[in-house]
C-alpha cells in the first residue's frame, strides 16, 4: 500500500499557494475597472509587446498610478458629498 503523505502534503502546499494568490488576483481585476476599455487594450497591448522585466513593470506602475489617481479622485468627491449631506441636515 503506498503512502498518501507526499500527494496529500503537495496538494495542501498547492491549495494554500493558491489561497493566497487569488485576492490578489481578484483585487487586480478590480482595479481594472477603474480605466476605460481603451486604456485597458492599450496596457494588454504594450504589456505583450514588452520583452524584458523592467519594461512590464514600468507599463504596470503608470497603469497602477492612473488606477490609484482615480481612486483618490473618487474617494474625494464620496467625502464631499458626504460633508455636504453632513451639512445641509
Amino acid at each position: 500500500m503506498k503512502s498518501l503523505f507526499k500527494p496529500v502534503l503537495i496538494a495542501l502546499a498547492v491549495g494554500i499557494s493558491l489561497s493566497f494568490a487569488a485576492p490578489s488576483f481578484a483585487q487586480s481585476t478590480q482595479n481594472m475597472s477603474y480605466l476605460t476599455k481603451e486604456e485597458r487594450a492599450d496596457f494588454n497591448k504594450r504589456l505583450q509587446r514588452a520583452g524584458a522585466s523592467a519594461d512590464r513593470s514600468r507599463v504596470t506602475a503608470e497603469m497602477n498610478r492612473i488606477i490609484q489617481q482615480r481612486r483618490l479622485e473618487e474617494r474625494k468627491a464620496e467625502r464631499a458629498k458626504k460633508k455636504l449631506f453632513r451639512d445641509k441636515y
